[in-house]
């Protein structure tokens, strides 16, 4: 449920950042489009702070709110501070697909999915079970192993938006907090919220 809430700020700011980015390529204003890019970004990097604190930190009076047993409290805490804690893996995965389909570049944000889910698949055994040279960690390896996975789609995705012939291509220059962009940004995004 709480994984859930996560979900929905994602998903909300995704509307933002794609309607953003659209519309700027739609102009022909590629850098306008990076711009927005970044702000979505930064958005995300925020939440990520604010959830990832909240999660790693409160997560057995975060299970305990919900209802949950002692028991459950006890199992489930690591996998909460894990999955909470690296939230900012699933809300910068979000943001920075719907960047890519904003700008008419799919095949990038499907391939990132494609990495990130299939590391996440050969990694979940590995993690739950101990296979190999992975620790066994039970419920709390699939936490590992799902972050994981997401945290390396995160940095093709950040390499993808920096390498050159890139339709959406990010630039030192760019890399600044617009008050403005973020304002019609985050007006945006409450829509999908």
């Amino acid at each position: 449920s709480m994984l859930s809430l996560v979900y929905t700020l994602a998903m909300g700011l995704s509307i933002g950042v794609t309607a953003m980015v659209a519309r700027r390529i739609g102009e022909h204003d590629s850098d306008s489009a990076a711009r927005a890019t970044v702000q979505g970004i930064v958005l995300g990097i925020g939440l990520a702070i604010v959830v990832g604190l909240l999660g790693a930190t409160q997560a057995p009076v975060l299970l305990r709110f919900m209802g949950a047993e002692p028991s459950l409290v006890e199992s489930g805490a690591p996998f909460t501070r894990i999955m909470l804690g690296g939230s900012g893996s699933v809300l910068l995965l979000f943001i920075i697909n719907a960047a890519f389909r904003g700008a008419g570049d799919a095949a990038i944000a499907m391939r990132t999915l494609i990495l990130a889910n299939s590391l996440n698949m050969l990694l979940d055994p590995c993690f739950i079970f101990g296979l190999g040279p992975f620790p066994q960690l039970g419920v709390t390896g699939a936490a590992v192993a799902t972050t994981t996975g997401r945290t390396i789609g995160v940095i093709y995705q950040v390499w993808s938006l920096w390498k050159s012939g890139a339709r959406l291509r990010l630039q030192p220059r760019m890399l600044r907090i617009d008050l403005g962009v973020l304002r019609r940004l985050v007006s945006l995004s409450g829509v999908g919220i």
